[in-house]
């Protein structure tokens, strides 16, 4: 189970700006592939749906940038995430390890880009990976 970002390098990275691919792939290989899309934003919205007060509950994740948005369905352990037609199976620790990865990852790539201009980004990926470190231990 991966999360990946893959950045659009092309012109700079600006942080403000992280514009890339999205793929969140099981187990078998089956991926949600979104295209050119704002990356950190979706991400962050995982977190924020992962680390919302109390129970993680059946529920959608959007981002006002992108017309479709996440469906998601809880069931013990692992996630459902449907995608326009595309529907994997996840399971949920190995889902936020990956979303941490990833976030980490950003953080540090925006790090060595931006300088001042990305100090806001860069914070608020910081805080996201702290909620997710914070509500599971495991991480």
């Amino acid at each position: 189970m991966r999360v990946i970002s893959v950045l659009d390098i092309e012109n700079g990275i600006d942080p403000e700006f992280l514009l890339g691919d999205l793929i969140i792939e099981d187990k078998k290989g089956k991926a949600i592939i979104l295209n050119c899309t704002y990356v950190d934003a979706w991400l962050m919205s995982f977190c924020d749906y992962l680390t919302s007060d109390g129970k993680i509950q059946t529920g959608d994740i959007y981002i006002a940038e992108e017309p479709d948005r996440f469906r998601v369905q809880v069931s013990e352990e692992s996630l459902s995430l449907s995608y326009k037609d595309i529907k994997i199976v996840v399971s949920l620790h190995e889902f936020v390890a990956s979303l941490t990865k990833e976030l980490t990852s950003l953080i540090n790539i925006c790090c060595r880009a931006s300088g001042e201009k990305g100090e806001d980004v860069i914070y608020r990926l910081q805080r996201k990976v702290s909620a997710l470190k914070s509500r599971f231990k495991y991480v």
